[in-house]
């Protein structure tokens, strides 16, 4: 009974001053707390605190993810539960759960064009080595139904039918882009892997020299990672999540009928990302 209310109460504006003290560091930002208590902050020496990735499933979670993990010498942990400091990935949508985590430091929300993640989750169930025998790689064990071979029928069939319903597609940014948190563009990091990575460190308030930042980038460069299968702290990356990279494929991939379905549905939530359309 308890979580549904507080669900529902995380959306009152007032609320949110009201619980600004209990409420997780990430979303306490300079216009909530004395930057002191928000930026340059130490994850590393500080227990079991959090850096949180947010995002949809194949915008790039992992890649950010392992330069933030690079970069200030973290370890990739599963989740926030975890009883030690390091980053994290979650698809979640926004909810009390983790508006009031303490140990949840810094967040960043990574965005993608979603034609582009309708492609590249198209290819990621399609693929096999994550319904291998021994570990799994648990987000692609959720999806051994989803086997297709016409990227249509995946579209229409279990993007619209399963994962659009799974993931609130519409909705989901804004869950947590309310509290001013950064925003990583997966195109901009493409093309600007240093830049990005620095920008976001520096609205952080962390001073990080360019040195470690390049070194960041070089360890998780994509061809690099696609070819050893594990990332530069020998963390184990499976091949469904490293195809092509870049961004824009959906305009070779996707039939136009399917781009103009896609732009009918969300095109709202597309352009209000900075996203052109091009069917309309």
């Amino acid at each position: 009974m308890i979580k549904p209310i507080m669900d529902k109460l995380i959306r009152v504006n007032r609320f949110h001053v009201l619980m600004a003290a209990r409420r997780s560091p990430a979303f306490n930002t300079i216009f909530d707390c004395k930057p002191e208590d928000y930026f340059g902050f130490d994850v590393a020496t500080a227990g079991t605190s959090k850096i949180a990735v947010i995002g949809f499933p194949k915008s790039g979670n992992n890649w950010l993810m392992g330069l933030l993990s690079n970069c200030l010498d973290l370890q990739v942990v599963d989740d926030v539960n975890v009883p030690q400091s390091g980053v994290f990935l979650t698809s979640q949508p926004f909810s009390s759960a983790i508006y009031f985590r303490k140990n949840l430091r810094y967040a960043v929300y990574i965005m993608r064009d979603l034609r582009d993640i309708v492609c590249s989750y198209y290819h990621f169930v399609g693929k096999a080595d994550h319904h291998s025998a021994g570990k799994t790689d648990t987000l692609g064990d959720h999806h051994r139904q989803a086997q297709f071979t016409r990227i249509e029928d995946f579209y229409f069939e279990y993007f619209l039918g399963h994962l659009s319903r799974l993931h609130d597609f519409s909705g989901h940014a804004n869950g947590y882009l309310q509290f001013d948190i950064p925003m990583v563009r997966y195109e901009a990091l493409w093309d600007d892997t240093a830049g990005e990575l620095s920008r976001l460190l520096s609205r952080w308030g962390m001073e990080v020299s360019a040195e470690a930042v390049q070194a960041a980038v070089d360890a998780n460069a994509f061809d690099k990672l696609k070819k050893s299968g594990k990332d530069d702290k020998g963390h184990k990356l499976p091949t469904s999540h490293m195809r092509k990279g870049g961004y824009g494929n959906f305009r070779d991939e996707l039939p136009e009928y399917v781009i103009a379905d896609i732009e009918r549905r969300f095109g709202d939530y597309l352009q209000r990302w900075g996203y052109k359309l091009t069917t309309r």
